[in-house]
């Protein structure tokens, strides 16, 4: 049952998206153990059409349903102006990327199995009726006058509904040629199912074309005679099918994937698995596991240096999975790191990637499960690099696991990011480190859309194929304020961490966090700075920022209180023309003193009691 203050946040939220004309009500959420997804009911004796955008009857329907034990906010999006794309699987939206259609407003939801999924906001053209519409590959379903979805930004404990954009500024018109496939008014969505190919020019020769073609049709004549397949559509270059016991849509594609490679949308197509794809062999199906590292991507078939990052020959240079790690690094989010000049941010970094790809814990050295690292250097070079390397203990020639380059692409254009995940598919990376972002955009780094597009071209395709990012970016003067440029470089990312120096290493706060499986902050002491020996960093339980014993000796000579505030010393080391002592420091100075005499109290009580004195 929903608390008091929960079902008043509830409602406050209802109310902003009746604002824009959506008609709102409660959605029940549960999880099927069975089906691995989310189950959503409509709150309402009349279902989804008793939403409605009245604040005293969102007031009146919100307090009835109060009695449910996990309430969402949905939305009927159609009412608004709106059709929401429904993506289920990585899969899915893996293949609806490939329509190459522009960004739109995007929310991260909770999918199936674990997986993630997607909603896809679009503006109608033309303000007509649109039902559930089941004809676009890649798409489960379009959500718009009839049914509701979950609203974005909404949270319980199976989930959250994650968004990245804007509203409505990043929501797209919906494209005329999914449009047309859309069932509006007393129209029928059309048999036939959109593909990429009906919307881009596939750049295939003749005798490639040929060979695919021939390899898709034994495919399915495979289909057909075994598995009950019906309805092919023909694309340019794959055929659609449906599955026996369903009368027409689509079940599958042969061909999308690879030249007669089989996959399968559905659950229910025996003996298929939902996301499987399979080859022929020996006049059967056979699962394709080659690429089981990595759901709905395929590496290029044949390697093109030209299409690739120039990857550092370290012998020509003479000198030189739920975390991966815990606190800092996770599959499929974005952290981004932040630091004044030579406060040892790249150092930091490096430690963490290289460790990463050869199976050590970078801050405890126990064994963990080793991960192929790219590591695009965008401001060092490779000489730079290489020392930094061999600073944290390892010889850069020596790392099979860890790919590096100092000639990145611009990942803010499409070009860009295209090539980047080239080049993690065809190393099968799973950890991509971006060390002087700015390095790597084109635009101007005060420019909000520079980094939109570097998210909506690099970081979201990432996302999908489950890859983690770190960034290293330099902070302003006041690096409370985070990486230099744009406030966007605070909304994307997961989570957002400035680093600086402490008396004996470093320190991590984060200044933006998601989810709390990034710690907010933590200390690091640092040994082999001095070059006597490797890098290395462990946790400590307390840091102190850089100067605080000195300020604290300082204070101690000027006899000010130990219990005075920050106010209080700050004004007078005004009047005694002191300067060069940072607030962070007065206030750690002040621990550390209080820490200090503690220490001394204790000693004196042990000595005490040694001599026996009372």
């Amino acid at each position: 049952m929903a608390s008091q203050n929960q079902l008043r946040n509830l409602i406050e939220q209802a109310k902003v998206w009746a604002s824009r004309d959506i008609p709102v009500g409660p959605i029940e959420v549960s999880f099927d153990v069975v089906k691995g997804k989310i189950n959503k009911v409509p709150k309402c004796p009349q279902g989804f059409r008793g939403f409605t955008g009245d604040p005293d009857e969102i007031e009146k329907i919100f307090l009835a349903a109060s009695h449910s034990e996990h309430l969402v906010v949905g939305i009927v999006p159609g009412k608004g102006g709106y059709v929401v794309l429904d993506i289920d699987t990585p899969e899915q939206y893996a293949q609806f990327l490939e329509y190459g259609f522009s960004p739109t407003f995007t929310v991260q939801t909770p999918g199936k199995n674990d997986q993630p999924g997607w909603h896809l906001y679009f503006k109608k053209p033309t303000d007509v009726p649109v039902g559930n519409t089941h004809a676009i590959a890649g798409v489960d379903v379009v959500r718009a006058d009839d049914g509701c979805i979950v609203a974005p930004g909404e949270s319980c404990e199976f989930g959250e509904w994650l968004t990245y954009d804007d509203f409505d500024k990043d929501v797209e018109v919906v494209p005329e040629e999914l449009w047309s496939l859309m069932h509006r008014g007393d129209t029928r969505p059309e048999t036939r199912q959109a593909t990429a190919a009906d919307f881009v020019d596939v750049d295939e020769s003749e005798d490639s074309r040929r060979a695919r073609a021939q390899a898709n049709e034994e495919a399915l004549e495979i289909l057909r005679s075994k598995y009950g397949a019906h309805s092919p559509i023909y694309a340019a270059n794959h055929i659609m099918v449906c599955r026996p016991g369903k009368a027409h849509g689509v079940s599958g594609t042969i061909g999308a994937t690879g030249p007669g490679q089989f996959k399968n949308f559905t659950s229910e197509w025996s003996p298929f698995e939902q996301g499987g794809r399979y080859v022929v062999k020996d006049g059967d199906f056979v699962p394709f596991n080659d690429l089981s590292w990595l759901k709905g991507a395929q590496p290029p078939e044949v390697v093109d240096d030209e299409k690739f990052i120039a990857i550092i020959d370290w012998k020509e240079v003479d000198e030189i999975q739920p975390h991966i790690v815990e606190n800092y690094i996770y599959p499929a989010k974005w952290t981004a790191f932040s630091a004044r000049a030579k406060e040892g941010k790249t150092t930091f970094i490096v430690n963490l990637a290289v460790n990463v790809s050869v199976g050590v814990d970078p801050f405890t050295a126990e064994p963990i499960d080793a991960v192929p690292v790219l590591y695009l250097d965008c401001e060092m070079g490779r000489m730079d690099l290489g020392e930094r390397i061999s600073e944290v203990g390892f010889e850069p020639a020596d790392l099979s696991n860890f790919y590096a380059s100092d000639i990145p692409p611009l990942l803010d254009t499409r070009e860009g990011g295209q090539k980047l995940i080239a080049t993690v598919l065809h190393y099968k990376v799973r950890v991509v480190v971006i060390d002087g972002l700015n390095g790597a955009l084109q635009g101007e780094e005060n420019d909000s859309t520079t980094i939109r597009n570097f998210f909506d071209y690099t970081i979201r395709p990432l996302k999908v194929l489950g890859v983690a990012i770190i960034t290293g970016d330099n902070t302003g003067k006041d690096r409370t304020k985070g990486p230099r440029g744009t406030s966007t470089k605070l909304d994307k990312p997961d989570a957002v961490f400035t680093l600086f120096r402490t008396d004996d290493g470093i320190k991590t706060q984060a200044l933006v966090r998601r989810t709390s499986l990034f710690i907010a902050e933590e200390s690091f002491k640092v040994v082999g700075l001095d070059g006597a020996q490797a890098v290395q960093y462990r946790r400590e339980r307390q840091g102190w920022p850089d100067g605080t014993r000195k300020a604290a000796d300082l204070f101690d000579k000027e006899g000010i209180d130990i219990n005075w505030g920050r106010p209080k010393i700050r004004k007078y080391l005004r009047q005694r023309n002191i300067t060069g002592v940072r607030n962070d420091v007065i206030s750690a100075a002040q621990k550390f003193r209080k820490l200090r005499v503690t220490e001394g109290d204790v000693r004196r009580i042990v000595e005490t009691a040694q001599r026996g004195d009372s």
